[in-house]
Order: C-alpha cells, then structure tokens, then sequence
C-alpha cells in the first residue's frame, strides 16, 4: 500500500504503490489514519510519483496537527470509564 515512511522529520508516500488517486477522499482518508498513528515528529511530507509534490512545514503542520486531533480522539474514544 501507501504506507509512509520516515526519512528523518521528512515523511515520504510512494503513490506509485498506492491503489488511490493522489487527494481523492479515499487516499486523503488513509493519509490521516497513517499519520495519526506516526508517534514521530514529521516536519515535512514528500509525495512521490512520477512527479514530486513536497509540503514545507507550515502545510505539513496542517496535516499532523489534524492528525493529532484523530489521535486524541480515537483514545477518548477507547477509554471504558466514560
């Protein structure tokens, strides 16, 4: 699959193995739950195909940012004394 995978902060995505289009909801959906469940800092993201689209670190910060908002919740969501 689309897994990402860390090259230092920089996270990198291999659409080429991806069976969704790049920013589909479908792709958009996975991309959040794979970086909800990063535990490292990601700083920057690369998105590689046959063409490279690289988010500087205000943009990528949208997405972990949201990301840690998933991450929060799904373990509210967990809890069993609520």
């Amino acid at each position: 699959m689309c897994n990402l995978y860390l090259e230092g902060t920089r996270a990198v995505v291999d659409l080429a193995k991806c069976p969704y289009e790049f920013a589909s909801p479908e792709f958009i959906n996975f991309h959040l739950k794979d970086l909800s469940t990063t535990e490292k800092p990601i700083k920057t993201i690369r998105y590689e195909e046959e063409i490279v689209v690289e988010l500087d670190e205000e943009k990528t910060a949208i997405l972990t940012e949201y990301a840690a908002f998933i991450r929060q919740l799904e373990t509210i969501l967990l809890r069993t004394d609520i």
